[in-house]
């Protein structure tokens, strides 16, 4: 099972749960990211940060295949 997180470190990391490791790293923003989303298809990871910018991300082919369909959250998702 993977995570996803990103602060105000300015950076998008991709953490496998079991293990606590930070297997995958992206930087690109200008300020602190402030929201996440991976896409339905569960392909991309969208970051939005404090400048206004917005990055998709193209999640890695390991990570892919490695989820289940529970393992992410999704834009459809529902708050509960």
């Amino acid at each position: 099972m993977y995570y996803a997180s990103g602060g105000d470190d300015k950076l998008v990391r991709v953490w496998k749960y079991d293990e606590g490791m930070c297997y995958y790293m992206g930087e690109g923003h200008a300020g602190g990211i402030v929201r996440m989303a991976i896409s339905p298809d569960q392909k991309n990871l969208v970051s939005v940060g404090t400048d206004g910018s917005m990055f998709i991300w193209q999640l890695p082919k390991e990570v892919v295949e490695a989820k289940q369909e529970s393992d992410l959250p999704t834009l459809n998702e529902k708050k509960k």
